[in-house]
């Protein structure tokens, strides 16, 4: 949802401009992260992370999922789940490590 080339082919090739664009990244972000939230209300156990006691594959990828929806003006209301998770995350050293600010690159 987020990829520059994407997103350019939603604006410039489907005409869908920037309001078009802002409603596509928010239908199709919505829909994953509300599939994700209705699938780990179904947890037999409330894990502080989304499979487990300790972050997984999902993990890795709710972090910049969650960031990216921030980064678009995507509301986050309805997720307390994933936001749960999140926080258990960030505070991590590798979590920590992997923020696009902690990266030597990073432009800021």
């Amino acid at each position: 949802m987020t990829v520059s080339r994407v997103r350019r082919f939603v604006t410039e090739t489907l005409g869908a401009g920037p309001a078009g664009e802002a409603a596509w990244i928010a239908h199709w972000t919505q829909e994953g992260l509300g599939r994700l939230e209705a699938m780990l209300a179904q947890r037999p156990d409330p894990f502080p992370f989304c499979y487990g006691e300790a972050p997984g594959w999902a993990d890795l990828h709710l972090v910049p999922a969650l960031r990216n929806a921030r980064r678009f003006d995507v509301s986050l209301d309805s997720y307390r789940r994933l936001l749960a998770v999140e926080s258990a995350c960030v505070g991590l050293p590798a979590f920590r490590a992997a923020r696009p600010e902690a990266q030597p690159d990073h432009a800021g």
